[in-house]
């Protein structure tokens, strides 16, 4: 009976020895929090626009207390932002995902951004550092982008950088073209209202290959500037209408093209990358749905897609 009693009491710690090698990792990673790390937070990211400014100057992967953590160090500001309380969310999105975190060390001073940029003298805390569990990367690479939100509202750009992670090294490299990471584009549900606005707008190229949608091309408001504008891809079947984001491209060709207008239309590109898996087969028109402020511009092309023709 003793023996019973010694070898049960063996067997039992072997088992909790078991157990604890087996969800160590989970523990220490995901249930201990360190105080200094960054949250994943599930915010809803609005329509690009490129009314952030921002630079990356520092990425490394070090040990925060227990934890194999990134560290991202920089800077960042929403063009004419005079008021000194906001919000800044990093945003890092792969071919497969979307990660979102809250930066806690988001007002850090930098005069010497102000001054580059002349900015307002009395909001010198553009600068930030960030730090997040590695664990949550799950992929090699990730595109950079920054959501400021303020009183104004919620601010979302991409950068032309990515974040490469092999062999626990991190390095950042200009992504150059969309095509490097071919980010989708997602659906969008937002109200379709009626114009205020003309548009001028060119869906320079269109394809459809494999499920997958791509158009390239620019548009703006007649008469306005690009800052602070908000586009959407249209895919309009018998009035049904599905809206898709799109990503910015800087186009400084069309506004250099319309200069006599005295417009900077800089911000005017656009490119899409849409699945079209999920939408129903048939025959659709392509169209651009534009929002600045309280201008709304529609405009629909004479370009035509065929889904599972």
């Amino acid at each position: 009976m003793k023996i019973n009693k010694i070898f049960l009491l063996y067997t039992f710690a072997v088992l909790i020895f078991a157990f604890y090698l087996f969800f160590a990792n989970y523990i220490f990673n995901v249930i201990f929090k360190s105080a200094n790390e960054a949250q994943q937070t599930n915010i809803s990211l609005p329509s690009e626009t490129q009314n952030i400014k921002c630079g990356l100057e520092k990425v490394k992967i070090e040990k925060l207390n227990w934890k194999d953590v990134l560290s991202i160090k920089g800077w960042g500001f929403k063009q004419n932002l005079k008021k000194q309380k906001k919000e800044l969310y990093l945003v890092l999105k792969s071919k497969k995902s979307t990660l979102i975190f809250k930066v806690k060390n988001d007002k850090k001073e930098r005069v010497d951004v102000t001054d580059y940029f002349h900015l307002e003298r009395s909001v010198n805390d553009h600068g930030f550092e960030i730090c997040f569990p590695l664990y949550l990367l799950k992929e090699n690479t990730y595109q950079v982008g920054f959501v400021v939100y303020d009183e104004s509202g919620k601010d979302f750009s991409m950068t032309s950088k990515a974040l490469s992670i092999s062999e626990h090294t991190a390095t950042l490299f200009d992504s150059g073209s969309e095509q490097d990471l071919e980010i989708k584009s997602t659906p969008v549900s937002i109200k379709l209202n009626n114009p205020t606005s003309s548009v001028n707008n060119n869906l320079e190229t269109v394809n459809l290959s494999d499920n997958n949608l791509t158009i390239n091309g620019w548009g703006y408001l007649k008469g306005m500037n690009t800052d602070f504008l908000k586009s959407y891809i249209l895919l309009n079947k018998n009035e049904k209408v599905n809206a898709f984001s799109v990503r910015v491209k800087i186009r400084k060709d069309v506004t250099d093209y319309f200069k006599e207008s005295g417009l900077n239309l800089d911000s005017s590109g656009f490119h899409a990358h849409i699945s079209t898996e999920k939408l129903e087969k048939g025959k659709y028109r392509l169209g651009l749905y534009i929002v600045k402020g309280d201008q709304i511009g529609m405009a629909y092309s004479d370009k035509y897609i065929d889904i599972g023709k």
